[in-house]
């Protein structure tokens, strides 16, 4: 038999925030895409701007991913999913500071003609990597948590 745990009101508020949760974190994947789609188009600068639209657009809507993992993690202080939104939230914000700080000790950040830099380069993409990669999971385990919760029927 199902109990239910909190009132219908309760429970559909936190939906509603959790969609909205969910929609902040995927708002700089989805502006990535955009900003990469119309780079590839001529009109845009072609293909040389591709990636750069790939990678810029997403670091610079950070603050709608924090915004969006604070959200998630306060309507499901209480769920089990707290856990695994703690974690890829923390290894989001992790990637973010991690790729900017070494942007900025590399000086990649100060100059668009370092053409040889391959270090700073890479540490710039390994912090965006993890970045990205923690809020393709969190966007998962957000929409995951939207998901009614199963019966118990025994």
């Amino acid at each position: 038999m199902t109990t239910l745990h909190h009132r219908p009101s309760r429970v559909s508020a936190s939906r509603g925030l959790n969609a909205l949760g969910t929609f902040l974190v995927a708002l700089p994947l989805l502006g990535g895409v955009a900003g990469l789609l119309l780079a590839l188009t001529g009109r845009f600068g072609g293909p040389d701007n591709a990636l750069t639209a790939a990678w810029y657009i997403p670091a610079a809507m950070a603050v709608s991913a924090l915004l969006g993992a604070a959200l998630l993690l306060v309507v499901h202080r209480h769920d089990h999913w707290l856990r695994p939104m703690a974690l890829w939230s923390a290894l989001a914000v992790g990637g973010w500071v991690f790729a900017m700080g070494s942007a900025q000790i590399t000086g990649l950040a100060q100059s668009e003609t370092i053409e040889h830099a391959t270090l700073a380069k890479g540490l710039l993409l390994a912090g965006l990597a993890v970045y990205l990669v923690a809020l393709v999971a969190l966007t998962v385990v957000g929409v995951r948590a939207s998901a009614p919760p199963e019966d118990d029927w025994y």
